[in-house]
């Protein structure tokens, strides 16, 4: 109503006046997504949410069909997940969890539906299926396909991921066994502080306790370094590759929201070491490059996340 107020004020202004008629520039301002999203209705409590989440579920089964080749688990549902990094880190965890199931059939596409109906800025999620679907995440990660449909075309955002059907196809990967596999954090650290700190080849760590040094001015307090090591694979899994691979993405994703929900001054930084790489670099940078690099552009994580 306002709206047509101003309007029919300014045109029997202009009519009035002597000069030919031109139309007034009206400028729309639409009302706020926030008033109605996903995001608002789980906010409002359980009975909500459940309602969202019965009215996804209809609406997936209506909408989306697999063909007779996929099996299609249940809805996944993660209410409280708002940030792009608390998404990925869902996302790799079960796309790890999928690659190192032993119970694939081989004549079956596994597939899953992980649904974000809090998240703040949806359009991540379709940038996100953009990375999956890419050449090298389904290289990768034995990625068929991915889809994301989102709020209002659906009750709820979500991501849709398809698998290969030729999902334990082997792989040659040289593993290198004679690690001690006890000892790798703790050499970690100690490269940290006699090697990393000792000779300043960072400028910003100076030891494991005392990481971020010099960036006060920045706003960011020094802080400890948190080591941790990818989880490794079962060296009798044919599909090594694959594993080695989500074990590694979803190692970094779960280091990056342990670094989000620790205080400033506990943890600075984080090394994730992934001795399974050791006789592997190539395979190890393709990794990074093209599938944890992608994703944190996708999720504009690049203002509080730095890859190194």
């Amino acid at each position: 109503m306002l709206l047509l107020i101003i309007f029919w004020v300014s045109l029997f202004g202009l009519l009035n006046k002597v000069s030919s008629f031109q139309f007034p520039t009206i400028k729309f301002v639409g009302i706020s997504n926030d008033l109605n999203t996903p995001r608002i209705l789980v906010q409002n409590g359980p009975d909500e949410a459940d309602k969202l989440l019965q009215e996804l579920e209809n609406h997936f089964a209506n909408t989306i069909r697999d063909d007779k080749n996929s099996i299609v688990k249940d809805i996944q549902w993660y209410p409280n997940s708002e940030e792009g990094y608390e998404v990925c880190n869902v996302i790799f965890q079960e796309v790890e969890r999928v690659v190192s199931q032993d119970d694939n059939n081989d004549d079956k596409r596994q597939s899953i539906i992980l649904s974000f109906p809090s998240m703040k800025r949806q359009d991540d999620l379709e940038k996100l299926a953009q990375v999956l679907k890419s050449e090298k995440c389904k290289e990768l990660l034995c990625i068929e396909n991915a889809f994301a449909e989102l709020y209002p075309s659906s009750p709820s955002p979500y991501l849709h991921i398809a698998f290969c059907t030729n999902f334990n196809a082997k792989s040659e990967v040289v593993v290198n066994e004679k690690v001690p596999k006890i000892t790798e954090v703790r050499a970690t650290k100690d490269w940290v502080n006699n090697f990393l700190g000792k000779f300043r080849l960072c400028p910003y760590t100076s030891s494991v306790s005392r990481a971020a040094v010099g960036l006060s001015s920045v706003g960011v307090p020094v802080g400890g370094v948190h080591v941790v090591k990818a989880n490794s694979t079962d060296l009798n899994e044919d599909n090594i590759k694959s594993l080695r691979a989500a074990k590694l993405v979803s190692a970094f994703w779960s280091e990056v929201v342990t670094l989000m929900q620790s205080k400033q001054d506990e943890w600075a930084t984080s090394l994730v070491i992934c001795p399974e790489y050791d006789t592997d670099f190539k395979s190890f940078v393709d990794v990074c490059d093209s599938i944890i690099e992608p994703t944190v552009v996708a999720t504009q994580s690049t203002k509080f996340i730095g890859r190194a």
